[in-house]
């Protein structure tokens, strides 16, 4: 039989958290010997991996496809992978709206939205039906004749994809016992539906043309898909506010005297020593930007009084960082 050309389009690293077995050195390396040298992250619910991911895809060559793999309330599941920079930024707005409110989380609501910029590959016919339009392909997996043959009758084109969650048996035996610590109960205990089957595992081409004999037309269409996914993550690319370290210390220093006279009700010499002292501190290590920017999120996101060390700090405290005095305590 004529090989044909296979990328993997749904490669779980361990940022699948309770789920994927293959850290992100191990997927790359497991990846290469089985042939591949490009492919698609995505993750579950979730792109906590991509940027050391495709640090280590740099690294050794490879070309590595951003995505995500999302569930909805009604356990529907699409593999979305990222054309351009639109798509990068619809793929962000959907995961924070799964992750704001899982419970309500529509992947038909969501999508109606956010696709565009996207590749969707998905096994669910209401919502191949749904986006048919849209640049979206039946997901070939296990046992998948019968969705291949609708697929066909519906026109519709599919693809392989048989998704990657561990190397071997092993890591199989890994996924159980976390598969278990997310559900809090034994191994022996544990349901055949809370497990994914072994055979989630890197497929050479060979052996994916054994799994899916009836397509080779899907096999060779994942390539297809890749070319389609130029969107690549910059490499040591910050995007920082442009400041001098003294502009930044004099921003910080006004700030945190504001925040002390709002605190105490004015600047006392005890006070003022101490401020110094940190402030001295924090100009010598290069840190006003870090206090800044921590200022920033805290604002932003004030769920927390903050914790150890930082407890101790009156610049700090002054900034709202923190909520106990460290003067009184």
């Amino acid at each position: 039989m004529a090989l044909v050309n296979y990328i993997p389009l749904e490669c779980h690293s361990h940022y699948s958290m309770l789920r994927g077995t293959l850290s992100h050195k191990f997927l790359p390396e497991l990846l290469l010997k089985a042939g591949h040298r490009r492919f698609a992250l995505a993750d579950t619910d979730g792109i906590y991996g991509l940027i050391l991911l495709n640090q280590m895809a740099v690294e050794r060559q490879m070309e590595m496809i951003a995505g995500v793999t999302l569930f909805d309330k009604n356990q529907r599941k699409a593999v979305l992978l990222v054309k351009n920079a639109t798509g990068y930024s619809n793929l962000t707005q959907l995961t924070t709206q799964k992750h704001a409110d899982s419970a309500a989380f529509d992947l038909r609501t969501a999508l109606s939205q956010r696709l565009e910029g996207l590749v969707l590959i998905t096994p669910d016919q209401s919502l191949l039906e749904t986006f048919r339009a849209a640049d979206t392909y039946a997901s070939l997996e296990l046992n998948a004749y019968s969705l291949y043959k609708w697929s066909q009758k519906q026109g519709i084109p599919a693809v392989a994809n048989i998704p990657i969650y561990y190397g071997g048996s092993k890591g199989h035996h890994l996924h159980r016992i976390m598969r278990a610590i997310d559900l809090n109960t034994k191994l022996s205990r544990l349901p055949a539906e809370a497990v994914l089957p072994p055979e989630y595992v890197i497929h050479s081409v060979e052996q994916i043309l054994k799994r899916l004999p009836y397509a080779p037309e899907a096999i060779e269409r994942t390539v297809e898909i890749a070319d389609k996914c130029e969107w690549r993550p910059a490499l040591h690319d910050f995007i920082f506010p442009e400041s001098s370290a003294s502009e930044d210390y004099q921003e910080l220093h006004q700030k945190v005297v504001k925040g002390i006279k709002k605190r105490y009700g004015g600047l006392t010499t005890a006070l003022q020593a101490r401020m110094d002292h940190e402030l001295r501190i924090i100009r010598e290590k290069h840190f006003s930007k870090y206090f800044l920017i921590v200022q920033d999120i805290v604002k932003e996101c004030p769920i927390t009084c903050g914790r150890g060390s930082a407890a101790a700090s009156i610049v700090a405290y002054a900034l709202e960082i923190t909520h106990v005095d460290p003067m009184q305590h």
